[in-house]
């Protein structure tokens, strides 16, 4: 599922953007169906004596821990989030005050409100963009604490297996090659040891961009992240409107029949008249169409 397909889901949640933790009902579950996390990779449900996975590198790095909560909150610090909030802030103060105007002409405060909407869906995508990014970047640090434990315990793993393959060379019940094998499979677990480290690294890199500090532990994601279903088909659809491409037609449609509507037969040439219903009609069906592909595509 690509992260256009979850802003699609996730916008049907705009009537809340400003509690994060309604993201959590969608953004959350959808995205760890992208990195692969299952609910067995968070907090064991019983007490174990060994730590979850990632939870040793975790207490050893620097910085304050992070829980979802807080990584939501950091959503409107981002820099799409706050120019898109900016632009829309704009955006409401034109249309306020075209509708405030007694004397206003319909298309001023048609393009007016269109401009609106359009900023509305602009902010709407940076905003669950942003989610996406912070979140994907959490769970992406966690899995490469994961890895990289796992590397290490590997690695010593192989490590005691050439020493007793040596040994046992030493005895007479292991070959050369047994011990190469040994060697061989050591060599590959610090390669992999290497690649793991690389990779929390950019990891750490990618969570520090945006959160701006290095971070600590991280909080095992709650088991209600993975307790929540996908939005029914009718709600997907009706997300179809915060679709930039679709909005833009839907607006041409509008402005087309606002056209129309506005001319008047007795001081309007027929020829312009037709034109004009030629106009919205073919935007009528360019919606129909791509409306039709939008569903298609949700539904896919």
């Amino acid at each position: 599922m690509s992260l256009e397909r979850l802003v699609s889901y996730a916008e049907m949640f705009e009537s809340k953007i400003f509690e994060p933790r309604t993201l959590l009902t969608v953004t959350v579950s959808l995205l760890l169906s992208l990195s692969g996390l299952t609910s067995a990779q968070t907090e064991p449900e019983t007490p174990s004596q060994t730590p979850p996975l990632g939870e040793g590198v975790a207490e050893i790095a620097t910085g304050p821990s992070l829980n979802i909560d807080a990584l939501f909150a950091l959503i409107d610090q981002q820099t799409a989030v706050t120019r898109a909030a900016l632009e829309l802030s704009e955006a409401e103060d034109n249309l306020a005050r075209r509708q405030a105007d007694p004397l206003g002409l319909r298309l001023p405060l048609l393009d007016a409100q269109q401009r609106f909407e359009a900023a509305e869906t602009r902010f709407l995508n940076a905003y669950y963009g942003s989610a996406g990014e912070l979140l994907a970047a959490y769970t992406g640090l966690r899995l490469a604490r994961e890895e990289l434990e796992r590397a290490e315990q590997t690695l010593a793993l192989r490590e005691t297996q050439r020493q007793a393959a040596e040994i046992r060379q030493r005895n007479g019940s292991a070959t050369e090659l047994d011990v190469q094998d040994a060697q061989n499979a050591l060599d590959l677990a610090q390669n992999n040891l290497r690649a793991s480290t690389d990779a929390l690294a950019l990891a750490e890199a990618r969570l520090r961009t945006l959160v701006g500090e290095d971070i600590g532990r991280l909080e095992p994601l709650p088991q209600s992240a993975f307790e929540t279903d996908l939005p029914p088909a009718d709600e997907v659809n009706a997300s179809g409107r915060r679709n930039l491409d679709l909005l833009a037609l839907l607006h041409t449609s509008e402005r087309a029949d606002v056209v129309l509507e506005t001319l008047d037969p007795i001081y309007t040439a027929p020829a312009e008249i037709e034109a004009a219903q030629v106009a919205a009609l073919s935007a009528a069906e360019g919606v129909t169409r791509a409306e039709r592909d939008f569903r298609l595509d949700a539904q896919a």
